[in-house]
């Protein structure tokens, strides 16, 4: 938040408002979103890829937290959905 904020000239607390204004997300939900759909993305296209290394190119730091993330927000563990998909 805080390098986006200096990269953009404005302050954090304005940055965290219009987030919240126009995504009704916190700026770490938002984040959270966007990993969650690369990994989604990554999971499709590239099955080479191990799912542990899928989560830390999306930003996390630990597998677990990764697969909790995942299936929280999809219903489903990163597994299963590469399976379905």
């Amino acid at each position: 938040l805080v390098r986006l904020a200096k990269k953009l000239n404005i302050s954090t607390h304005i940055l965290s408002q219009v987030i919240n204004e126009k995504y009704e997300k916190t700026f770490f939900e938002l984040i959270g979103h966007y990993r969650i759909e690369e990994a989604k993305r990554l999971l499709k296209q590239e099955r080479q890829l191990k799912i542990s290394e899928i989560a830390y190119e999306v930003g996390y730091n630990s597998l677990s937290a990764f697969n909790a993330a995942f299936k929280k927000t999809i219903g489903v563990t990163p597994t299963v959905f590469r399976n379905e998909k």
